[in-house]
């Protein structure tokens, strides 16, 4: 029913977008962070078991992400379909397995989100918007010993995404840019106990089930390309 509604939701964009004449189609580089990040105890956790040999893993401070989108640009409030793609690799490296042979272990998190939403204030030099999106998320780790991949956590939710547009160059202009500053809030908690359990399984973090047990709210700035099509 959800993803239903969804693709609902994004055919109504795209149809409203080709009524109302022009097109922008917008192209953007994404910056974020979690508000409340379980996977940094996780991870410093799991740095405790390696060996002095070994290169620590990364703490996961921040992920990079791409945006693109599809609006109309003519109507008091415009109407938009998104992509938001999110992303971070981290890796251990020189770990010691039960051959002793060194392998890296590297640690996958990925969320492909994609919706439509409202844009108001066209005129304006900040823009108020929201969107609400489906993500598909997907955490994963790969050892290069035997180059499996396992799957730690897959979900899919529905979130909500507020944000602050701040144009730069002229709104008449074909093609400008703006910094967006987002949050997105998914509906759900979602439940990482199962990474917890593979990176940390003396749970040397000390994190508790509540802790396993969160919203992946995520929030960033982006910088987008706006590029008007008649």
């Amino acid at each position: 029913m959800k993803i239903k509604l969804f693709f609902f939701f994004l055919l109504f964009a795209f149809r409203m977008s080709g009524i109302y004449g022009q097109l922008a189609i917008d192209v953007g580089y994404m910056g974020s962070t979690f508000s409340s990040n379980k996977f940094r105890p996780i991870i410093k956790a799991f740095n405790s078991y390696l060996p002095n040999s070994s290169k620590a893993m990364k703490k996961m401070n921040y992920m990079n992400g791409l945006h693109f989108s599809i609006s109309s640009t003519q109507l008091p409030v415009n109407i938009y379909a998104e992509y938001n793609g999110t992303f971070v690799s981290l890796s251990g490296k020189r770990l010691i397995n039960s051959s002793n042979n060194q392998y890296n272990y590297i640690f996958n998190y990925s969320d492909n989100a994609v919706g439509a939403g409202l844009l108001s204030g066209n005129a304006n030099i900040v823009k108020v918007g929201a969107s609400l999106l489906y993500n598909f998320v997907s955490i994963k780790q790969y050892t290069t010993d035997n180059s499996k991949r396992l799957l730690l956590k897959g979900d899919n939710f529905l979130s909500f995404k507020p944000y602050f547009d701040f144009r730069l160059g002229a709104e008449e202009d074909r093609v400008n840019a703006s910094l967006r500053l987002f949050a997105n809030i998914p509906l759900k908690k979602t439940d990482i106990s199962g990474i917890s359990t593979a990176m940390d399984p003396e749970n040397r973090a000390g994190l508790d089930q509540s802790d396993l047990n969160q919203k992946l709210t995520t929030f960033g700035i982006s910088f987008i390309l706006h590029n008007k099509r008649y």
